[in-house]
C-alpha cells in the first residue's frame, strides 16, 4: 500500500471509531431523556396528589371534644398512607444519580 493509502486507511478507520462513539452517545441520551421523562411523569403525578391532598384537608381545625378529634385523626390517615407510598418512588427520583460525562 502506498503512503497515500494507508493514511486514507488511518482516517476511514477513525471516522469509524468516531462514528461509533457517537452512536454510543446518542443511545445514552436518548436513555437519560427517557429517565427523565419518566421523573417528570412521577413528579407531575406527585404533584397532583398532593394538590388533592391539600384540598381534601381540613382548613385550620382545632378539635374540640374527642369525637372531633378522632374525625380529623382519620381525615389525616388516609393522605398520610398515600403520602408514604409516594416517599420511595420520590426518593428514587431525587437520588438518582444522572450520568454525567465530559465531552
Amino acid at each position: 500500500m502506498s503512503p497515500v493509502q494507508q493514511q486514507l486507511s488511518e482516517i476511514n478507520h477513525r471516522y469509524s471509531l468516531l462514528g461509533v462513539k457517537l452512536t454510543d452517545r446518542q443511545t445514552e441520551l436518548e436513555s437519560v431523556r427517557e429517565e427523565v421523562k419518566k421523573n417528570l411523569e412521577n413528579l407531575r403525578n406527585l404533584s397532583q396528589f398532593l394538590d388533592k391532598v391539600q384540598r381534601q384537608m381540613p382548613k385550620e381545625f382545632v378539635p374540640m371534644t374527642r369525637d372531633d378529634s378522632d374525625k380529623a385523626a382519620r381525615a389525616f390517615k388516609v393522605p398520610t398512607i398515600k403520602i408514604q407510598k409516594f416517599r420511595e418512588e420520590l426518593r428514587n427520583i431525587v437520588n438518582k444519580p444522572f450520568i454525567r460525562r465530559k465531552f
